[in-house]
């Protein structure tokens, strides 16, 4: 009788221990996904929006603000459920997911576009050049006016079989269209990382 009630003492204490460990871990998990969901609403407002009006001061991904409303819409939050601990990040703004339509103006003379299938776009798409004054073309474009349209920059190739090459067209100001902004990359490599993060932190409260 002795030594049942001395095993059933041993069970509780155990048990004790493990509810208390348990407890530890709930709090450590709840504690590291506040952090980790606030710095990753903060990293989302930081990479789609800039934090500025002005175009020239442009985020990661995103266009110059107007109200701001979109970046401000961001909230993070952890819930714990019948032993579930969730991490949110979310918005109640519904353009929130959008680029807002942006209309950006030269500070000089013209903005120089690159022409779509043109030599200073590579067949992806991507710029070629940083501009016009790239040291390695500025010496050989030159300007072809056009009456009632806009300036084009081009290469004329000299000798034979004359051919000209399109890079750029300058104009005054030009209009950007309201276009999705793609977050899901972004925002699933960083929750799987912060998951990967949170279960070796577990492993080793659990081991330790």
């Amino acid at each position: 009788m002795a030594k049942t009630k001395s095993i059933l003492t041993q069970f509780r204490g155990v048990l004790k221990d493990i509810e208390k460990k348990v407890k530890e871990i709930r709090t450590m998990s709840a504690a590291f996904l506040r952090t980790e969901m606030a710095q990753l609403r903060d990293n989302i407002v930081t990479k789609f929006y800039s934090n500025s009006t002005d175009y020239t001061s442009r985020s990661m991904n995103g266009l110059g603000r107007r109200t701001g409303t979109a970046a401000r819409g961001w909230r993070s939050k952890v819930e714990s459920k019948k032993d579930v601990l969730t991490g949110r990040v979310f918005t109640h703004t519904p353009y929130a997911d959008h680029r807002e339509e942006k209309i950006i103006k030269s500070r000089g003379k013209a903005l120089a576009i690159p022409i779509s299938g043109g030599k200073a776009l590579t067949p992806t798409g991507r710029k070629r050049y940083s501009g016009p004054m790239d040291s390695r073309i500025r010496n050989k474009l030159e300007p072809i006016k056009r009456k009632g349209k806009p300036t084009l920059l081009v290469h004329k190739t000299k000798g034979g079989r004359r051919k000209i090459d399109l890079y750029y067209v300058l104009v005054k100001q030009v209009k950007i269209p309201a276009r999705m902004k793609n977050f899901d990359n972004y925002v699933n490599t960083r929750l799987n990382r912060i998951y990967m993060v949170l279960f070796g932190k577990i492993r080793s409260k659990v081991n330790g």
